[in-house]
């Protein structure tokens, strides 16, 4: 005994006029504008993404550099090195006066370290800020893409 008996299916009749054009020509309208969005959304996105590591990995490397010049002082061993003149022994040469004002040589010479060491911390200071504000360009350009990328048939695929 059979579970299904083919003879008691009523015959299908076919009536087929061919494909509906209208509905053809919307669907491939449809299909085609969407693998148009894909391709420039696709694309935009890998522009963005290049652009993002870029910029980030340059923004680190700034950003770290002035921190190193910001925060110095945590970082040596309050030493520095100078070019001085000496004797044959190695007795170093201090002469009373350096400057036209009369200035010793120590006091110049601290005097001076003073100005360098505050112009390098400026510049870390500098460095940070930048570091920081090199990534607003790619935010900016994230925020305003961020509603295009997004797939709207009916706001993207209009005639």
């Amino acid at each position: 005994s059979r579970i299904f008996d083919c003879s008691n299916i009523r015959s299908c009749e076919f009536n087929c006029q061919g494909p509906n054009e209208v509905i053809l020509r919307s669907q491939t309208h449809a299909s085609a504008c969407t693998m148009e969005w894909y391709a420039h959304a696709s694309s935009i996105g890998f522009v963005m993404i290049t652009t993002v590591y870029i910029i980030a990995n340059i923004s680190r490397i700034i950003f770290m550099r002035g921190i190193v010049k910001v925060f110095w002082r945590h970082l040596v061993t309050n030493r520095f090195s100078y070019l001085a003149s000496c004797t044959e022994s190695g007795r170093v040469i201090y002469p009373e006066a350096v400057t036209e004002k009369g200035e010793s040589f120590k006091r110049t010479i601290m005097k001076e370290l003073r100005v360098a060491l505050g112009r390098f911390e400026r510049e870390g200071m500098l460095e940070t800020i930048f570091g920081v504000l090199i990534n607003a360009p790619w935010i900016a350009i994230l925020v305003i893409l961020q509603n295009g990328l997004e797939f709207n048939e009916d706001k993207i695929c209009t005639d």
